[in-house]
């Protein structure tokens, strides 16, 4: 079967996949629904959806990874998919549609396995009614769906009329990944990867400086339906002559900015890659996401933050096209330099387009004082990514706007967050009605926190370092402090050993706010003890590095990917591991800031366990190379010998 690289877009979606927990992969299932009209059979539908298929590689397509590890994808033969037909009362239909729709999408793709479509059409007395997809995000986004509703529709009434005209050939995927491959294209994603590994080097290391409430857990969102915020959004935008995503992220930002005290704000956004010219009929996903970093300070106005947004969209937008998975190292590596989680805990995705809001209001009509009235919240489960802290999204824009957050339950309060909506809603109306306040004028309570901001915009929990800290069974009594030029001190009695000290917090690096300590001061402390012989879990992650990473002199105290890893690696390693009988390590762990002998202590046997060449499974000794005996670790890369005062 044929098979290319990926896409940039695929690259991303499949990285998405990994690092998502298994039910979670679920909300990577998008779902479209497509009437089908009179004299239309189910031998009919089938043809068509069959042809559609055929048409578009992308509905076709699995994700391997070959011997080296590197993913790709394999286009399958043209065939048409299975087709489930459910009956329905018609009384029944429209609930029947949605039921199956939703069936459609709760399971997650395997997508070394699957194709990324399934389908099912409900019936009424055995006539064809409604065709309910359900397509994997890697092979579609929202202008996708648009396309393949129309496609399939068009397919659908030609069949109804007995019509049949062959379509034209469109381009593929693979066509993509092969353009994405040219010296000029390799040349613009090097340019977006240094735009990123640079901003991932000074952005806020995280934008919530808040400890999560156990009280609270799972995810909320909170919809704002307004007429308000429709009608003053024209007004807004014709004046400033700002487009409304740059308003409404203003908007948004204001509020957040000012409510987490904030002067410096990061969004990811949805950026359409689409090619301009030859892939208007394409099939498949496109997207990627931009980093739009927002330097707030001295602008004051909402006027100036508008522009400002603008400003920091389109340079997000020049830099979307790059590697995803080189930045995803490249974030484990600012995280190792800055020695703080370097997070990216929103996303703001902007929806409507003519083509999807077709109603949306164009005029700058008169302002009614009584809209700001008729506003509605409503709060419900969200289902947003879980690493992502707050997912802000503008549905639609018609005769009444739809503004939503998604958010960590547990860090954003809904309260708070349907306040902070409401909170946006004014202060577009204000700018709609001539004023242009400043963030500090906007009603909205600062909220407090004991978190630490640096002057290189490191955001550390000092307390819930301690904490961590005492948490070690050898440790009696930890004091994090900051010095006068700036390093970050931990003065900690303990019967442990110094590195110890320096690995107990490396493995938990990957939470926000927890900082690996420049200096330890050690009261009590013990010597340094002789090498130990290397666990059996230790030795797996070793020789699974070794044959699928290429990292042949690995070292426990150090991170994956630090040490060279890479993230398109991770899949088999993790697969090569399950063959030893390891299971128990993700694709965020593997990849994440964490020292490999943290990784490994994450490891659980499975029954049918094969331990790498050489290693004795009695006492987990072996020589499997240099870093059997590497000793005591380097944290997150350091040398301890310089980071250590006792």
């Amino acid at each position: 079967m044929p098979h290319a690289p990926l896409t940039r877009g695929q690259l991303m979606l499949w990285c998405n996949s990994l690092a998502a927990p298994e039910p979670a992969r679920a909300a990577l299932n998008l779902r479209q629904v497509v009437p089908v009209p009179d004299g239309v059979d189910l031998a009919g539908v089938r043809a068509v959806l069959a042809e559609c298929v055929r048409r578009h590689e992308a509905l076709r397509t699995t994700i391997r990874t070959d011997e080296h590890g590197d993913p790709h994808q394999v286009i399958h033969p043209p065939a048409g998919p299975p087709l489930r037909v459910v009956p329905a009362e018609p009384h029944d239909v429209p609930s029947r549609v949605r039921e199956v729709a939703a069936e459609l999408g709760r399971v997650p793709v395997r997508l070394d396995t699957e194709w990324p479509l399934r389908a099912a059409v409900v019936t009424e007395a055995g006539r064809p009614r409604t065709l309910c997809l359900m397509v994997h995000h890697i092979a579609a986004d929202a202008r996708t769906l648009d396309l393949l509703a129309t496609q399939l529709g068009d397919g659908l009434a030609a069949a109804a009329a007995g019509v049949t005209a062959p379509l034209p050939a469109v381009r593929q995927p693979r066509d993509l990944a092969e353009q994405e491959r040219t010296p000029a294209e390799q040349a613009r994603a090097a340019a977006a990867m240094t735009y990123w590994a640079e901003r991932l080097r000074t952005i806020p290391t995280t934008l919530f400086p808040y400890r999560p409430d156990p009280a609270h857990p799972g995810r909320v969102r909170v919809d704002l339906r307004s007429p308000a915020l429709a009608a003053a959004l024209p007004v807004v935008t014709r004046g400033l002559g700002l487009p409304a995503s740059a308003v409404l992220m203003a908007a948004v930002t204001a509020v957040l900015m000012r409510y987490t005290g904030n002067d410096r704000w990061s969004w990811t956004t949805v950026v359409d890659n689409r090619p301009t010219t030859g892939y208007e009929s394409s099939v498949g996903s496109f997207i990627q996401l931009g980093l739009v970093d927002v330097d707030a300070a001295g602008t004051g106005a909402f006027s100036l933050l508008a522009r400002s947004c603008w400003r920091a969209q389109l340079v997000a937008a020049r830099h979307s096209g790059y590697d995803h998975a080189e930045m995803l190292e490249q974030r484990a590596l600012a995280t190792g330099e800055r020695r703080t989680a370097v997070t990216l805990p929103t996303i703001f995705n902007f929806k409507p387009t003519a083509r999807r809001s077709p109603g949306r209001r164009e005029d700058a009509g008169t302002l009614d004082g009584d809209l700001l009235g008729r506003t509605e919240t409503t709060r419900g489960p969200g289902k947003g990514k879980p690493d992502t802290t707050l997912f802000a999204v503008v549905d639609e824009i018609t005769e009444v706007a739809l503004l939503s957050f998604d958010a960590d339950a547990a860090i954003l309060p809904a309260d708070d967050l349907a306040e902070l909506l409401r909170a946006a809603e004014r202060l577009v109306w204000r700018a709609a009605e001539g004023d242009d306040p400043a963030p500090s004028d906007l009603g909205v309570a600062v909220r407090t926190t004991d978190w630490l901001r640096t002057a290189d915009g490191r955001v550390l929990d000092l307390a819930g370092t301690e904490r961590l800290l005492r948490e070690h069974p050898g440790v009696e009594d930890a004091a994090v402090t900051v010095a006068s030029d700036g390093a970050v001190v931990a003065t900690v009695r303990a019967a442990i050993p110094p590195s110890a000290v320096l690995e107990h917090v490396a493995s938990a690096l990957d939470t926000p706010g927890v900082v690996l300590p420049d200096a330890v001061r050690l009261v009590g402390g013990l010597p340094e003890p002789p090498a130990r012989p290397d666990t059996e879990a230790e030795q797996a992650l070793l020789a699974a590095l070794r044959e699928r990473a290429g990292l042949a002199g690995a070292v426990l105290g150090r991170s994956y990917a630090e040490q060279g890893g890479r993230a398109r690696r991770v899949p088999a390693v993790l697969d090569r591991l399950a063959e030893l009988g390891f299971t128990g390590v993700t694709f965020p762990d593997l990849l994440g800031p964490r020292p490999l002998r943290s990784v490994a202590s994450a490891l659980r046997t499975t029954a049918d366990r094969r331990l790498p060449h050489g290693v004795d499974r009695r006492s987990g000794t072996g020589h499997a190379g240099p870093q059997a005996g590497a000793g005591r670790p380097r944290a997150a890369g350091r040398d301890p010998a310089r980071e250590i005062r006792q």
